[in-house]
């Protein structure tokens, strides 16, 4: 599937009305679908429902979305994931600004978007775009007279002397198709990694990911992932900070130089890796000689390192390198499995502004260790016990 295909999919299927941030508008229905799955988990049948079509019409407008990675599946049925979000996104922000007509008219027609894409480039006569298009494959002279006659019409183009150039109007429609193809476009390239994020992580950039590189997982390669991000812990780093939900003896192998080291390392793992790691003999023994006591009301396991914890589970690892650099991979409760796991490696400025952002809601809910086992010890102390009569 292209993104072409997939813009176009999405676009061109039955509209239906539907209320949309609290105005009536008429929505085609894969849109509609996704909208539907950003609620709450639904089955097909509740989806049909829901959005008033046939089971057979719900499973055809679902298709290209789970082809795409744009809608998950759970254990209670399909939701939405974070390219679905994406995507959800910016197809509305889009119909902020131009009409959603002329996007599908502009998803159904390669000869219109030749033309605005010709007309992007410089203003240009009839005559001089029937010629170009002779030898590029586009329209032909017939075809290229009644599109601009309706180009006209629509505001998108104007003619100056026999010359026509887009309108800013014209320019905002053609940026509109092209940014939501791009977003379309990364949410299919990179969907190993993007399709187990859930959706209310609409807010990530995927449209940045085009220079990012993607590692895979594979059966013959299950520890891809976990290699690339051992290879980022470096002792040169002037700043660490990440999130992590598992409890591995390689990672720990790497990063307990960097702990040592003089870099400022800040890291937020989920409370259960804390009470993993309180079993592990190793660890105990580091702590103690790094200081164990300044650890555990602190978060503090040696030199510039603050370690906190969360009660609720995290959806990523993480690593911001620097600043300049950031590592992303699906956790396992994302329900993505070793041989399924992916992870983007980006130096796009707005993908490092993203992780930052995301590592900083979950560091402000971080607490030190003896927090977290205070705050276990008293839900296990107000929490009924087993047997108990009422």
């Amino acid at each position: 599937m292209t993104p072409e295909e997939l813009l176009r999919s999405l676009l061109d299927s039955r509209g239906q009305s539907a209320v949309v941030s609290g105005q009536q508008a008429t929505l085609p229905t894969r849109i509609r679908a996704l909208e539907a799955l950003r609620e709450q988990v639904l089955s097909v049948t509740k989806l049909a429902d829901w959005i008033s079509v046939t089971r057979q019409t719900a499973y055809r407008a679902l298709k290209p979305g789970r082809e795409a990675g744009l809608i998950r599946t759970l254990e209670g049925g399909l939701a939405l994931s974070c390219s679905g979000g994406a995507v959800l996104r910016a197809y509305h922000e889009i119909c902020e600004e131009i009409d959603r007509d002329a996007l599908v008219q502009l998803a159904r027609s390669d000869h219109k978007r030749w033309i605005l894409q010709a007309l992007q480039k410089a203003p240009a006569r009839k005559a001089t775009l029937a010629v170009t298009a002779r030898q590029d494959g586009g329209p032909s002279r017939t075809t290229i007279h009644r599109i601009i006659g309706s180009f006209v019409g629509d505001q998108y183009v104007i003619e100056r002397a026999g010359t026509y150039e887009l309108t800013e109007l014209g320019r905002r429609l053609l940026e509109a198709y092209t940014g939501f193809k791009a977003t379309i476009a990364q949410a299919l390239d990179k969907r190993d990694f993007l399709q187990w994020l859930p959706g209310d992580l609409d807010s990530f950039p995927v449209s940045a990911l085009a220079e990012s590189r993607i590692i895979r997982n594979s059966p013959g390669q299950p520890h891809n992932v976990l290699s690339a991000f051992t290879r980022a812990a470096d002792t040169d780093l002037n700043t660490f900070r990440g999130t992590s939900t598992i409890v591995s003896p390689t990672l720990a192998d790497a990063y307990r130089p960097v702990l040592s080291s003089r870099t400022q390392v800040s890291a937020v793992f989920p409370d259960d890796v804390l009470f993993k790691l309180h079993t592990d003999r190793e660890f105990i023994n580091y702590v103690k000689e790094h200081g164990f006591g300044s650890y555990i009301r602190q978060g503090i396991a040696a030199q510039d390192a603050e370690l906190l914890f969360v009660p609720e589970s995290l959806p990523l690892h993480l690593a911001i390198c620097n600043d300049s650099r950031v590592m992303l991979a699906p956790s396992p409760s994302t329900g993505v499995t070793d041989v399924t796991a992916a992870a983007i490696d980006s130096t796009d400025p707005r993908i490092i502004e993203w992780a930052t952002a995301f590592f900083e809601s979950w560091h402000a809910k971080g607490r030190p260790p003896l927090h977290a086992f205070l705050d276990r010890a008293q839900t296990q102390e107000t929490s009924p016990r087993r047997g108990a009569s009422d």
